[in-house]
């Protein structure tokens, strides 16, 4: 069973999106499924998909990232996946410039993430994990700041 991640950007901005894990992990168990996101989307799309079970050894850790530059900060959306005996651990990070939630391992709805970009933006990142069955989707949304 996947982990599917969600990014809705209703900012101002057009996206460039860079997919990643570390360390490396064979291309069966994880894919990139988008490179840009518009702005002022309407409906969220599903950017990044890996798999919790198969390919995550009991006892190793991996980091999906999703990354992009937003009012002239980088940002990162991370999980974090640790193998256990019978499935994984799930744990997710915000990181804006210099700025972190740290590793979080909430369910549901998280706190919203504001931050003030170099451009002297202030935007919010929202984050809800959403059970799809077995595991929990990540679902993010990009606005600036009210």
């Amino acid at each position: 069973m996947s982990t599917n991640i969600y990014v809705l950007n209703t900012s101002n901005q057009a996206l460039v999106l860079g997919n990643s894990v570390s360390p490396y992990l064979a291309p069966s168990y994880w894919s990139s499924l988008a490179t840009s996101l518009p702005g002022f989307m309407i409906k969220e799309l599903e950017v990044m998909t890996f798999n919790r079970n198969e390919g995550i050894a009991d006892g190793s850790t991996w980091v999906f990232t999703t990354k992009f530059t937003l009012g002239g900060t980088v940002v990162l959306l991370q999980e974090q996946v640790t193998g256990t005996a019978t499935s994984s651990k799930l744990k997710q990070s915000i990181t804006a410039g210099s700025t972190s939630s740290g590793w979080q391992d909430f369910s549901g709805a998280g706190p919203a993430f504001v931050f003030t970009a170099s451009n002297g933006t202030t935007y919010s990142i929202s984050w809800d994990l959403e059970l799809n069955g077995a595991y929990d989707d990540i679902h993010y949304g990009i606005s600036i700041a009210p």
